[in-house]
């Protein structure tokens, strides 16, 4: 018992852990207030209050909102990620492209995907990172989910969280993060949500400034490209990824 105390006991100046927020969870569902649970874990109640506005899911389908702790482990890690000064992506987005297609098809180093750029002027420099930033991508190793789909006559039978499942099952012994880029769209972020993923970041008017027409999904007009992410783990399990999705 002492030691199940030691571990859910605060220690000032350092960062709720995911038994913390298990705790959290738990005594939000058994009715504690914040301030009772936060005398409890011996922090400040705006910690936990905080917490659980950033571990509730901001899009639910069907269930009524509520704090998850893995939500809210997931989303901590992913902000640690994001603890940086971030290139505008909608500017670099070709460059990242180039890179891609010669580090991986043609097995170029990143020292020459940056300098062969340079030297022949293919991209401005604002429209570039530089070759520290292209290895910090890399060791993070993320991947992106450049498109999924399930034909329409087997949508909500869950063929779309078992193709996520797959893909964090196979890929989580050589990547880390596990990206997908989406309109905000009800049909598509609550399912990822649901699957794992925590909201990373946005490119504003990416619909709006790449397409000549709008793009409407789920009665919803898309404007900012939304990013969401889920950390690989080799215990990763889709035990919570819904199946009442069309996907």
């Amino acid at each position: 018992m002492n030691q199940i105390q030691d571990t859910i006991k605060h220690v000032k100046g350092k960062h709720l852990n995911f038994a913390q927020r298990v705790f959290i969870q738990i005594r939000t569902e058994d009715g504690w207030s914040p301030y009772r649970i936060a005398k409890e874990l011996g922090c400040s109640s705006n910690t936990v209050r905080n917490e659980i506005k950033r571990g509730t899911p901001e899009l639910y389908w069907g269930d009524r909102p509520a704090y998850d702790a893995r939500h809210g482990q997931a989303n901590y890690e992913n902000q640690r990620i994001n603890s940086h000064r971030t290139p505008n992506l909608l500017k670099v987005r070709k460059f990242l492209k180039t890179v891609e297609v010669r580090f991986r098809e043609e097995h170029w180093s990143l020292d020459a995907c940056v300098g062969y750029s340079r030297i022949n002027r293919e991209f401005a420099r604002h429209e570039m990172v530089c070759t520290k930033t292209l290895y910090n991508y890399v060791e993070r190793g993320i991947l992106e989910i450049k498109n999924i789909a399930v034909a329409p006559t087997e949508q909500r039978k869950g063929y779309g969280k078992t193709l996520i499942a797959f893909l964090a099952r196979r890929y989580a012994g050589s990547h880390s993060v596990l990206q997908v880029g989406t309109g905000e769209s009800p049909l598509t972020i609550p399912f990822y949500e649901k699957c794992g993923f925590v909201r990373s970041h946005r490119v504003p008017n990416f619909f709006t400034d790449n397409y000549d027409h709008p793009i409407y999904e789920g009665g919803v007009k898309l404007v900012d490209m939304v990013y969401l992410r889920r950390h690989l783990h080799t215990s990763a399990a889709p035990a919570f990824c819904s199946s009442s999705d069309n996907r």
